[in-house]
C-alpha cells in the first residue's frame, strides 16, 4: 500500500517497530526536507494514519500491537525518545489499550539492555549523589513490609535492584537479601558485595517473604507471565510490592501530543487499573495502594512536585490519583 501524505513523500508499507521503520520511502521528496535524520522519521510516523480501513490480517501484519493484558489491538499513540547509546536517542513508537490504559512502547529486550548500560541512573560513579534519596526509600519500603508481615519477613528478592540501595538497607536489619539485575556490570558488582543475584526472574529457585520491583516492573514486556512467575516465587503469606511511576493521565488528558517523553524509559506505563487488571489475571491480589512517599531527602524541586501531587490527589477524595508515583501491595489470589 503506499501512502501520500501532506509533507509531499511516499510511504511503502508504513509500519514502526523496534526504533526502525520497516517500509520504503518511495521517491525523493523527503530529501529534499532541511530535516535531521531523527526529525524526517518522527515525521514519518506521526503523519501516517493509521490503517483503519485495511482488512485484520493487513492491519496484523502492517500495524498491529498486541495489548499484553488483554491481547486486543492497541491504537498507535505517538513517538517518544529512548536513549540507545552514550549519545544517541531514537525515536519509538507508543500505544495504547483504552481498555486496559496501558501504554506500551515499541522496544526489544536487545535495546533495553542496551539502554541499562549507557543511563546515569545505573552507572556506580554517580551513587554518591543519589544515596541519601534511594536509601530514604528503601528504609521506607521496608518498614511497609515489616508493617505487614511483622516477623514473618525474613527473606526479600528485589528484582530489578539496580545499585543496590534495598539489598544493603535490608541486609542491615537482617534480612536475607537477593537480587534480579539484567544490567551485568552491576550484577558482578553487587555479587562481590555478598548478594546472591540472578540475571533472569525465570532463573530464580527458592521461595520468599516478599518480593519488590521498585521502578522496575514497567521494564518487563509480558506483564502477567512475570508477575505469575512472582506467585511462584512467594511463600502461601508472602507480599508482592511494586512501585511504578504515575504518568497516564498526562498522557490522557494530552493527547495532541505526540513526542511522549513524560512516559521516561519505561517500556509499559500502567495506571492503577491497568495494574489492577495484570495482577488479577496472574493470580494475584491487590490488597492496597499507596501514593504517599517519604520524599524529606529528595531536592526541593522535585518534593514540591511530589507534595503538590499528594495534595490534588487529597482533595479529590483519591478519586483522582494526581501523585507522581503509586505503590501496590498485593498477596497471592489464592490465600
Amino acid at each position: 500500500m503506499i501512502l501520500q501524505e501532506r509533507w509531499g513523500y511516499r510511504f511503502q508499507s508504513a509500519n514502526y517497530f523496534g526504533g526502525e521503520i520497516r517500509g520504503q520511502i518511495v521517491d525523493n521528496d523527503l530529501k529534499r526536507i532541511r530535516l535531521s535524520l531523527k526529525t524526517k522519521m518522527r515525521i514519518a510516523v506521526s503523519t501516517i494514519h493509521p490503517l483503519k480501513s485495511a482488512s485484520s490480517d493487513e492491519r496484523d501484519r502492517h500495524w498491529a500491537f498486541r495489548c499484553p493484558l488483554c491481547n486486543d489491538d492497541m491504537e498507535w499513540f505517538g513517538v517518544a525518545d529512548y536513549q540507545v547509546d552514550l549519545t544517541r536517542l531514537e525515536p519509538f513508537a507508543v500505544w495504547h489499550c483504552r481498555g486496559c490504559d496501558l501504554f506500551s512502547r515499541s522496544v526489544t529486550a536487545d535495546v533495553v539492555a542496551r539502554h541499562f548500560d549507557v543511563v546515569t541512573y545505573m552507572q556506580p560513579d554517580n551513587e554518591p549523589r543519589m544515596r541519601s534519596e534511594r536509601t530514604e526509600r528503601s528504609e521506607w519500603i521496608l518498614d511497609l513490609m515489616q508493617d505487614r508481615l511483622g516477623s514473618k519477613l525474613r527473606s526479600v528478592l528485589d528484582v530489578g535492584c539496580g545499585l543496590g540501595h534495598l539489598l544493603q538497607v535490608g541486609k542491615l536489619r537482617g534480612y536475607a537479601m537477593d537480587a534480579v539485575e539484567l544490567n551485568d556490570g552491576l550484577a558482578t558488582r553487587l555479587g562481590s558485595l555478598g548478594f546472591r543475584v540472578w540475571r533472569r526472574l525465570d532463573e530464580v529457585s527458592g521461595t520468599y517473604d516478599a518480593i519488590t520491583f521498585v521502578d522496575s516492573f514497567y521494564y518487563f514486556p509480558n506483564p502477567i507471565e512475570t508477575l505469575a512467575r512472582c506467585k511462584d516465587l512467594l511463600h502461601s503469606n508472602g507480599l508482592l510490592l511494586l512501585r511504578i511511576t504515575n504518568r497516564n493521565w498526562l498522557a490522557n488528558w494530552n493527547t495532541r501530543r505526540r513526542t511522549l517523553e513524560l512516559f521516561g524509559d519505561a517500556t509499559h506505563s500502567y495506571s492503577l487499573m491497568s495494574m489492577t487488571k495484570a495482577l488479577t489475571k496472574s493470580g494475584l491480589r491487590l490488597n492496597e495502594f499507596l501514593y504517599r512517599e517519604r520524599v524529606s531527602q529528595m531536592s526541593l524541586r522535585r518534593k514540591s512536585l511530589y507534595v503538590f501531587g499528594y495534595s490534588l490527589t487529597a482533595l479529590s477524595g483519591k478519586r483522582w490519583l494526581f501523585a507522581p508515583g503509586l505503590v501496590l501491595i498485593a498477596h497471592r489470589g489464592d490465600e
